[in-house]
């Protein structure tokens, strides 16, 4: 979780679904991060995405990288 000023601001997920494991299929590209404050998903596409931060007013977020996926 991104928490900026002592409130949370952003969270990451593996994928978008309640299937249990569905995201492993397709772990390279269905990670996204979600907005706390009106639930949206702001952005898409990740790998795999985590540890959120807030610097600057910019969200940086690490992801895994992988070879030879499209």
């Amino acid at each position: 979780m991104a928490v900026d000023a002592g409130v949370p601001r952003f969270v990451t997920a593996m994928a978008e679904t309640d299937t249990p494991n569905a995201w492993r299929e397709r772990k390279h590209e269905t990670g996204v991060l979600i907005d706390v404050a009106s639930n949206q998903v702001v952005s898409r596409g990740f790998a795999m995405p985590h540890s959120p931060r807030v610097h600057d007013g910019r969200v940086i977020c690490r992801v895994i990288w992988f070879r030879g996926q499209e």
